[in-house]
């Protein structure tokens, strides 16, 4: 048994359109697959390593003198204070450091207190003179954990300070306005591998002496949430799936180049007598009449036409039928058309 392939004819546009078609699709699928396979296999990630907090705290108390005016000892924060009436001030500098894997942390911290001597001269505040003091010893706090509090209270006895603003304003002889301010300094220091981390501790509280009243200022400082990175690198998995794809179409679209050019062929491009029979007959159709043979005529003139259109009115004229012979393998047998007058006939040759 012999398989006989049946070719498919199209125009030659057609063909081309469709094999081109297929070739820019094996092109872009070859430049995924290229792109794809030259991926680089890792990347640069920036990931977390430590996370931390910290946070300052502050809380102070003005404890009264005995007197008939409060029946209550101790005044709160955030109040106008009577000086006559006030014994002292109870402060509380703490903080509250928490970070995420155990490390050694030191906290390193001292209070101390300052008086400031100042005028006010066109809005602005110039110090004329100061004097820094600590108070009491310093302080430092180790551990190997995962967070570090620290909590520490002093008491100012404001009488004791003002005598020393006395004393000074007596050696200088001059008279400012003077404030006290009472702070906490040092820091907080987190001892890793590479790099330490250290932050402030920086709390303050600030009071006017020799005022008859007043308010404190208080400055907690601020608060902490940070976290430290590193960069690495991670391997990438390549997009098999893509690449898998990709050679699939390809093969199809080979098998597929080779099928077309194999079985799809071009149509023969008809001879341009054959074009001209078919407009004649697609235009003139119902106004012809195909003969099957045609009869032995006596005919004495016969008349070549140059133009179709003038066989069709010279048969409007005469009133007869345009005819032709219908062929085997053509429409028109021997490719003419022509009108019989009688004796005379009339004829026009497609091959004109």
């Amino acid at each position: 048994m012999v398989w006989k392939i049946k070719k498919i004819s199209v125009e030659k546009w057609i063909k081309y359109v469709i094999m081109c078609g297929i070739f820019i699709g094996i092109v872009i699928a070859i430049f995924l697959m290229n792109k794809d396979m030259k991926k680089s296999t890792s990347k640069t990630v920036t990931k977390p390593v430590y996370e931390y907090t910290y946070s300052p705290t502050m809380s102070y108390s003005v404890k009264l003198k005995e007197n008939k005016y409060y029946d209550e000892a101790v005044r709160n924060e955030g109040e106008k204070y009577i000086r006559n009436l006030v014994d002292s001030v109870n402060v509380t500098f703490g903080g509250d450091f928490q970070g995420n894997t155990k490390e050694n942390i030191t906290a390193e911290y001292q209070v101390k207190a300052k008086l400031e001597g100042y005028q006010v001269a066109s809005g602005n505040k110039e110090i004329i003179w100061e004097k820094e003091m600590p108070i009491g010893d310093a302080h430092m706090e180790n551990v190997n954990d995962y967070s570090l509090k620290y909590n520490l209270s002093e008491e100012i006895d404001l009488d004791k300070f003002e005598a020393m603003v006395t004393n000074i304003k007596g050696e200088l002889g001059i008279t400012l306005s003077v404030n006290l301010t009472f702070y906490i300094e040092g820091r907080v220091t987190i001892q890793r591998d590479k790099n330490n981390i250290e932050i402030p501790i920086a709390s303050s509280l600030e009071i006017p002496l020799n005022s008859t009243l007043f308010s404190i200022n208080k400055e907690t400082g601020n608060p902490v949430s940070k976290q430290e990175f590193i960069k690495e690198q991670v391997n990438i998995k390549k997009n098999y799936s893509l690449i898998i794809i990709c050679v699939i179409f390809i093969i199809v679209a080979v098998i597929s180049e080779i099928l077309i050019f194999i079985m799809i062929g071009i149509k023969e491009e008809m001879p341009e007598e054959l074009k001209k029979e078919k407009r004649l007959l697609r235009k003139y159709r119902s106004r012809m009449i195909a003969l099957s043979s045609i009869p032995k005529l006596d005919i004495e003139e016969i008349y070549l036409l140059e133009e179709v259109g003038d066989l069709f009115r010279l048969a409007d004229e005469m009133g007869r039928p345009v005819v032709y012979l219908h062929g085997k393998d053509r429409e028109i047998d021997g490719g003419k058309i022509f009108v019989i007058d009688g004796r005379d006939k009339y004829i026009y040759y497609l091959s004109k």
